[in-house]
């Protein structure tokens, strides 16, 4: 039984190693939460400027949008951006 239970989590061990994609550095994650964290910094200095409230989407959407498109684009990804994934054709 010890011999089974080692087995296992070798192989857990490595499927998950192998399927790590939070600590790749082709994911989109970590720039976008940048340009998310920007584009609230420009909603909030609008408001301080125009000292009224102000539709934060204004200002989320194109940075998160404009950093995605960029990123498929620089890692010719962006077709497959577009498409989605061939897992959901049928």
């Amino acid at each position: 039984e010890s011999s089974s239970s080692s087995s296992s989590s070798s192989s857990i061990s490595s499927s998950s190693s192998s399927s790590n994609t939070c600590t790749s550095k082709n994911t989109y994650f970590g720039p976008l939460v940048i340009a998310y964290a920007i584009g609230l910094g420009m909603a909030n200095v609008a408001v301080y400027v125009m000292n009224m409230g102000q539709p934060a989407l204004l200002y989320l959407v194109p940075c998160c949008l404009g950093t995605m498109v960029y990123l498929g684009w620089q890692r010719q990804e962006l077709r497959q951006l577009w498409e989605g994934p061939k897992v959901l054709e049928t």
